[in-house]
């Protein structure tokens, strides 16, 4: 499904039984100090909602501006002004039917400066998950405000328009108490917040939120509604609070969902409100780096801190970094993308790129990128894998049991914190494939072994996982592969070539569509305690993604056609030899798939391509020729892209 299909589907949804992708979106853009289109699928023109803006690299304003007060209405986060009124300087702002557009032409308000890079924040108005709400203050307390979420407010953001003043922030764990976005200080308790199903109401100073004659917003966030996702039983926002111990570590907290985007601000004393989005660094425990964190209440550029991370059902705690200490902090989380990979076109989700650019950022058709793996293809070299949730600089070698290295952080290979871009490591061509994370294709999971057998790894594929590859990153282990087809309590190696392997590992290991098991073996968890290990997960999507098994002989003297359920063919196909020693050989369109060539790479060495008649197009997967085929009965995995 095109994006374009897809926006014109999701309008008018109310985002009540949606997903948090047709509400929600965190965009990376480069300015170009002109018409910049930001499309980002989600519908501010027919539906109303918030974008905010803030330069990465430079000194500069938050900028905040909703469809409810005008396309030119300006408020900074950081600032008590009243909302600037921008109208007829050549139209900065546009809300479209796919996001939004900036255009730079006010140094005051800087949203597209030409070569800056960016990030946009963008909230559609949809039940049950936000709301603005814009009125005149007519002095009265208690102050009952209707609005459209359909239930309570979790997280209130009011300011006053019309006059200088602070932005006013209530919390549902905060009901007695309030704090400023424009301020550091701790929590207050001048306005009180009660919310129903229906209305707000707040108590205390109207100065902050109803003095009479003065103009006013309100952002209004939902709490925990759990009606979203394909079965209308998912929540996609969450607001609640964190505690820390005596050394500023906290349990893990349990949202239900892996988040996102989140806002924390310390409330039992003086902090800043942080924003951290996995666009830009937000991820796994034990990446060994930092996080990219934007201060709503300053006008500084993106620095480095590392606070929180995340996992598969929340927040955890940051290796060797922390929060303060004794203290108590306030969130906002928001779910990751939850629309299932059948809402897609093959090319939303798997990307193949080549390229002879050293360290040079290249555009792919992709959205967003959560998992690369590149090759050198015209000479012996290793391959990297990299993942959006171990960072810029971490990486893996498919074809080594190495533990997790990095490129040093002057050096960064990975782009993950642009928009869909990828960087080769050498002036060499290299062949880069490029895969989308989204529920039922891939999943990728990072965790911390506890020195228990089958510890359970929860994930959010949705479905049974059909291959997985898991990876210690601390040692140097073998990589481990899980098919549906190889014989039950054995595995294969990636980065080896030989066939299936009977051993422990997977002998109690179990995957399900929720969690998948270790097993006994040392190797993956019992034995290991905190060791960091990686999962990519990967299933079948009818007409996008075919993993499955073949029987082959080269005596039948013919070609075997692959029936994928594709139409167009196969973009991408990876196959291995189960019963016996064979590469894990990978093939794909951008380097051909003809009738006459079809360059191989072997996953597991760093031998260059081999040319040769390997395999053939064929409108529903592929054809695999006499020319692979072994003279004996050989069984086959394969997974195909379309």
């Amino acid at each position: 499904m095109s994006i374009s299909r897809k926006i014109t589907e999701g309008a008018g949804s109310g985002g009540s039984g949606g997903y948090v992708d047709d509400v929600f979106s965190t965009y990376l853009y480069t300015g170009n100090g002109a018409n910049n289109n930001i499309v980002n699928g989600v519908d501010l023109a027919g539906e109303g909602g918030l974008v905010w803006i803030k330069n990465r690299s430079t000194a500069s304003d938050h900028i905040l501006v909703d469809t409810e007060r005008g396309v030119n209405q300006v408020l900074v986060s950081s600032d008590t002004s009243a909302s600037v009124d921008h109208s007829g300087n050549d139209n900065v702002w546009r809300f479209n039917a796919d996001g939004f557009s900036a255009r730079q032409t006010l140094a005051a308000v800087d949203v597209n400066t030409n070569a800056k890079d960016y990030v946009s924040w963008t909230w559609r108005k949809a039940p049950k998950f936000f709301d603005v709400v814009t009125w005149t203050g007519d002095g009265s307390t208690p102050f009952t405000l209707p609005h459209n979420l359909g239930t309570s407010v979790g997280m209130s953001i009011v300011k006053c328009t019309s006059h200088v003043a602070n932005w006013v922030v209530n919390h549902v764990d905060l009901p007695d108490h309030y704090l400023h976005l424009d301020k550091t200080d701790a929590k207050e308790s001048d306005v009180k917040m009660v919310s129903t199903d229906s209305t707000v109401t707040f108590t205390g100073s109207t100065a902050w939120y109803n003095a009479a004659g003065r103009e006013y917003v309100a952002y209004l966030f939902a709490h925990d509604a759990q009606e979203f996702g394909t079965d209308s039983d998912e929540s996609i926002i969450k607001c609640g609070s964190i505690s820390t111990d005596g050394v500023g570590q906290f349990t893990d907290v349990d949202l239900g969902f892996e988040p996102q985007w989140v806002l924390v601000k310390r409330s039992s004393a003086a902090g800043d409100w942080w924003i951290y989005d996995t666009m830009r660094g937000l991820g796994a425990p034990a990446t060994s780096g930092t996080q990219k964190g934007l201060r709503a209440n300053l006008s500084d550029n993106e620095v480095s801190t590392s606070t929180i991370s995340i996992n598969a059902s929340g927040l955890v705690a940051y290796d060797n970094y922390h929060l303060d200490p004794n203290s108590t902090y306030i969130y906002m989380a928001i779910r990751r993308p939850n629309k299932p990979a059948s809402e897609f076109e093959p090319e939303e989700l798997f990307a193949v790129t080549s390229t002879t650019q050293d360290n040079t950022a290249v555009q792919t058709p992709l959205n967003r990128i959560d998992l690369n793996i590149q090759r050198q293809f015209t000479s012996g070299e290793y391959s990297f894998a990299q993942t959006r949730l171990q960072g810029n600089i971490r990486y893996l070698k498919p074809n080594e049991p190495m533990q997790e290295e990095d490129y040093g952080a002057n050096n960064p290979r990975g782009v993950f914190d642009t928009q869909g871009k990828v960087k080769a490591y050498s002036s060499n061509p290299n062949i880069i494939w490029s895969w989308r994370r989204q529920a039922g294709f891939l999943d990728i999971t990072c965790h911390e072994s506890d020195g228990q057998p089958t510890q359970q790894i929860y994930h959010n594929l949705g479905v049974e996982p059909e291959m997985a590859w898991i990876k210690n990153r601390s040692s140097s282990k073998d990589w481990f592969v899980h098919h549906k087809d190889i014989t039950a309590g054995k595995n294969l190696r990636l980065n080896t070539a030989d066939g299936e392997t009977l051993d422990n590992t997977f002998s109690a290991a179990t995957f399900t569509e929720s969690y998948w098991t270790t097993g006994n073996n040392g190797i993956l968890s019992g034995g290991q305690s905190q060791q960091t290990y990686i999962a990519y997960l990967f299933a079948s999507v009818p007409g996008i993604c075919d993993i499955g098994t073949y029987t082959a002989t080269q005596a039948s003297g013919t070609d075997l056609d692959i029936d994928c359920g594709f139409t167009n063919g196969a973009r991408f196909v990876l196959i291995k030899r189960t019963d016996a020693a064979g590469d894990w050989w990978v093939f794909d369109t951008v380097r051909g798939i003809t009738s006459s060539s079809s360059p191989r790479l072997n996953l597991n060495d760093t031998s260059a391509q081999s040319v040769g008649n390997y395999i053939e197009p064929f409108s529903k997967g592929f054809t695999v020729t006499t020319n692979i085929m072994p003279t004996g009965t050989g069984k086959y995995i394969y997974m195909a892209i379309a």
